[in-house]
């Protein structure tokens, strides 16, 4: 679509109208937009949300790049929510009660970097049974690995500080992926990855303190391990009859390859 010219009371009549994308316009700072009751403009240089912030029937929020520090206090009804886009929002240092967002399922929180603590709500699990996708991935103050639903398929925590994956990863049964590259804190694996019967991608490349590898899933396609300090592989990685992709690149300390897999 080329140009358009838009009056600033051009939506004001759409009573109708609860969903508005604007991509790439060229509006100044000081411009007035007129919405119809109902709709309202949340601008990405806001801290905090307004406090009779309604988001009963909301379905999306993306406050992506934004000055945020706070969404909301208390529980908020957000049954309808799907998805939280909040990646870059650089000032977000906590989560809000998410206890109530039963039908959520994406999280992207990448890069928010004064992020120290997950909800409570994200954490246990209890409730957020839909929730399919959480992306911590640059989260670099981040430092308590979040215990989450069985139904989580993609669990991204890239760059994070979290030094250890705990036992209970193994009843994450629907998982899938998971990204712990350039976890530089990250030194122990649990020895019962081999439980996690739908994970086809393991990242931890760049975990520069891993220096061995506990055995894992014959299902197992994408398995990335370079820059780690590990000096042998397992004997078993040779049994892994799905494997297409084996990254051991800049392995400094590799002193051998199993028989299987040479």
């Amino acid at each position: 679509m080329g140009e358009m010219y838009l009056s600033s009371k051009a939506f004001v009549g759409m009573y109708s109208l609860r969903l508005l994308k604007i991509y790439d316009s060229r509006v100044g700072r000081n411009c007035k937009v007129y919405l119809p009751c109902g709709l309202d403009f949340l601008s990405d240089e806001l801290s905090f949300l307004p406090s009779n912030f309604q988001a009963e029937n909301l379905v999306e929020l993306n406050l992506a790049c934004s000055y945020v520090e706070q969404l909301w206090t208390g529980v908020q009804n957000i049954v309808s929510l799907k998805e939280i886009n909040l990646n870059n929002s650089k000032h977000l240092a906590t989560f809000p009660d998410m206890s109530q967002a039963k039908n959520l399922e994406r999280a992207n929180l990448e890069y928010c970097t004064s992020f120290v603590k997950v909800s409570s709500s994200i954490r246990s699990g209890i409730k957020l049974s839909s929730l399919k996708s959480l992306n911590l991935s640059g989260c670099s103050n981040l430092t308590m690995y979040p215990e989450f639903a069985e139904n989580i398929m993609y669990l991204n925590l890239r760059e994070t500080a979290v030094e250890q994956i705990p036992k209970s990863i193994g009843r994450l049964s629907g998982l899938v992926a998971l990204n712990r590259k350039d976890c530089k804190r990250l030194c122990f694996l649990p020895e019962n990855l081999h439980d996690l019967k739908s994970l086809k991608t393991i990242d931890l490349s760049g975990c520069s303190c891993i220096a061995s590898f506990p055995n894992i899933s014959t299902n197992i396609r994408y398995l990335y391990l370079s820059e780690t300090a590990l000096e042998e592989v397992p004997s078993t990685i040779g049994c892994l009859s799905s494997l297409s992709s084996l990254d051991l690149m800049n392995c400094k300390r590799l002193k051998n390859l199993s028989r299987g897999i040479c």
